[in-house]
């Protein structure tokens, strides 16, 4: 996509010139307020009002007509997004600057910001909101953070995507995107419950939790601050960090979903974590490094290394599945693993070593998973 001067419409092949709008005087929006409370019109009084709060509290001096040329080119580009601005695809240039200051369409000016990763104005909403606390400034910034989807949705979604295509600039651009728009959140109201849901259809994107949207982002600072804000804990969120190979994050994730989740979400985590490590590592989606370092880290849980999953198989049926015997599953065999353990299916972990070709390699797990091979399996 080619760089386009701000203030500029991009709508087929031309190009139409954007002025920006004069906030309307304060004393013009006071007696309009005065004359709507006289005609008792509450629809145009609340509108006057919130128009009005914009203005005294300078929101009017952060509408950045970049945004406005940034987020209509996503939106031509990424079908995604071209959804999201159906609405306001037909509207003129005024009133789609009106609709993002007044929310009265998909986006007003942090989502906008938080979407395009517009650092900068998010920042000034946020110190604005600092200076103006329990004042008109403030409660008007309150609104901007609470809209929905959220400011905080929408950056952590643009950084699990742009960290799963690899672009890393732009990771850093949306974790700090994320990470003002998590501070534009009052404390007290807490985070939106489409933000803070508990995902229990891991394959369902739209469902994500922004803590779930921060673990495929790889970005263990944000993880941090959601937790630290009361975020549902969830096992997924350990899941995902693992299988996109963020294993710094995973790390962290795990050892806190296991410590501090409830009950039921540290033991699922437990039952299942070991083998969506192990399959990972078998893949390649983990580095050998980065798979020892997790499975230390289940060790120091004194998490069991023959732990049965939901489909009754310990991490070693998964490396002998995965063909990975060498190094996966030896090395699950010096942690510990019983090479006898049978599956849902009756079957220890060698029988599934069909598929590998290498007769020498299969000789030698079977060796190490003897009895005559105990005492070396725990030398290690």
């Amino acid at each position: 996509m080619g760089k386009q001067k701000a203030g500029t419409q991009r709508k087929g092949g031309g190009g139409k010139k954007l002025k920006p709008p004069t906030p309307p005087s304060e004393q013009a929006l006071q007696r309009r307020v005065a004359e709507l409370e006289k005609k008792e019109d509450a629809h145009g009084l609340e509108e006057a009002r919130f128009e009005l709060r914009s203005v005294q509290s300078g929101v009017w001096e952060l509408l950045n007509l970049d945004i406005i040329s940034r987020v209509y080119s996503l939106a031509i580009t990424d079908p995604a997004l071209r959804t999201l601005w159906l609405q306001v695809d037909s509207m003129s240039v005024e009133d789609l600057h009106g609709r993002i200051m007044y929310r009265r369409a998909c986006f007003n000016l942090a989502q906008a910001a938080a979407l395009v990763g517009h650092v900068r104005v998010l920042t000034a909403l946020t110190k604005r909101k600092k200076k103006g606390k329990n004042s008109a400034s403030s409660a008007d910034a309150d609104a901007l953070f609470a809209a929905s989807p959220s400011p905080l949705r929408l950056a952590c979604e643009q950084l699990a995507k742009a960290t799963e295509d690899g672009f890393s600039d732009a990771q850093k651009t949306y974790e700090h995107s994320a990470l003002l728009a998590l501070e534009g959140i009052p404390e007290e109201g807490g985070l939106d419950p489409e933000d803070d849901c508990s995902c229990h259809d891991v394959n369902d994107e739209l469902s994500h939790s922004v803590l779930i949207l921060a673990a495929r982002g790889g970005s263990e600072k944000l993880c941090r601050a959601l937790c630290e804000r009361g975020i549902q804990l969830s096992s997924f969120a350990v899941f995902k960090a693992v299988e996109n190979g963020h294993a710094e994050a995973a790390e962290w994730l795990l050892r806190h979903v296991v410590e501090n989740a409830s009950s039921e979400e540290a033991e699922y985590t437990q039952m299942t974590a070991p083998h969506v490590i192990v399959e990972n590592a078998s893949n390649g989606t983990l580095s050998l490094d980065e798979y020892g370092r997790l499975m230390d880290a289940l060790q120091e849980l004194a998490i069991p290394i023959t732990m049965y999953n939901y489909a009754g198989r310990t991490p070693l049926h998964i490396a002998c599945i995965e063909q990975s015997v060498n190094p996966i599953g030896l090395d699950l065999l010096r942690r510990g693993a019983d090479p006898h353990a049978v599956d849902a299916y009756g079957r220890m972990p060698a029988e599934y070593l069909s598929k590998l070709d290498d007769g020498a390699l299969v000789s030698m797990f079977e060796f190490y998973a003897s009895e005559d091979a105990a005492e070396l399996r725990h030398t290690v």
